[in-house]
């Protein structure tokens, strides 16, 4: 019985062997197969999207080591979403070939979805393959198949691509409340985050909202905001560029003051 249980519990091990091994045969084989699209530089200061319907493009410039949008807005851009937008020039590829051998029209290329030029390179997307929903991207006179992970940030809005720091681009040096001077808040509205940045929500006669100016040192720089409640949250409505940054009650507490 003892022999019968140790032969069991070597033919189990064996097996696990094998199967570790082929599982991690697979794995290097799959790694090999992917390659980076581009060999791109890490000093890329260019990148613009463009559409031909289903989204709005959009350009952006790296100056001093920070990214600013161009358009539609002239604004700081949000680091983590120009992070996400050139990451597809390094996006592993399953398999690259001659866009000679495809139907451009079939596979969506033939027009684009969208053109990525990041640096001098353009990427266009097409469609995904039935079989893995990779998407198909056009680079130079190639087609790769690419895993889809990367077109949602490319068809998001541009108000999601911009600096979520209301008071950006500026360095805040005095903050009025309904023309009143409150240099305690101050702080507060140079660093506060907000959650989203989206256009502008309707406002309505009835709706009360409280008048924030926040000033910049050489008094002729400004950002002028409406905050109200909305949809159980507070919105606070910039004037120009016309933009909406959403934030929750406690942002809003430091924001305001206490006696508003």
């Amino acid at each position: 019985m003892k022999r019968e249980t140790r032969k069991n519990l070597f033919l189990l091990s064996l097996v696990t062997a094998l199967a570790a091994g082929s599982w991690w045969v697979v794995i290097g084989e799959r790694q090999a197969a992917y390659t980076p699209l581009t060999t791109m530089a890490a000093d890329i200061d260019i990148l613009a999207i463009d559409c031909p319907s289903q989204c709005r493009s959009r350009r952006f410039a790296r100056e001093e080591g920070r990214w600013q949008m161009r358009e539609p807005y002239a604004m700081p851009a949000e680091p983590e979403a120009v992070r996400r937008l050139l990451a597809l020039a390094v996006a592993p590829s399953r398999s690259r070939r001659p866009a000679s051998q495809y139907d451009l029209s079939k596979i969506g290329l033939r027009p684009a979805l969208a053109i990525v030029t990041i640096g001098h390179e353009a990427l266009s997307l097409g469609g995904t393959d039935a079989i893995n929903g990779d998407r198909y991207v056009r680079i130079g006179g190639d087609v790769a198949l690419v895993a889809d992970r990367f077109s949602a940030w490319v068809l998001a809005p541009p108000e999601s691509e911009i600096d979520r720091h209301p008071a950006a681009p500026l360095t805040v040096h005095s903050v009025l409340v309904e023309g009143n001077p409150h240099p305690e808040l101050v702080p507060a509205w140079q660093t506060v985050t907000a959650s989203q940045v989206q256009t502008p929500v309707q406002i309505s006669a009835s709706d009360k909202t409280i008048l924030v100016e926040l000033v910049a040192s050489d008094a002729d720089e400004q950002v002028r905001l409406r905050v109200l409640p909305r949809e159980g949250r507070y919105v606070a409505l910039r004037e120009q560029p016309p933009l909406a940054y959403w934030l929750d009650e406690a942002q809003v507490q430091q924001l305001l003051p206490a006696t508003r």
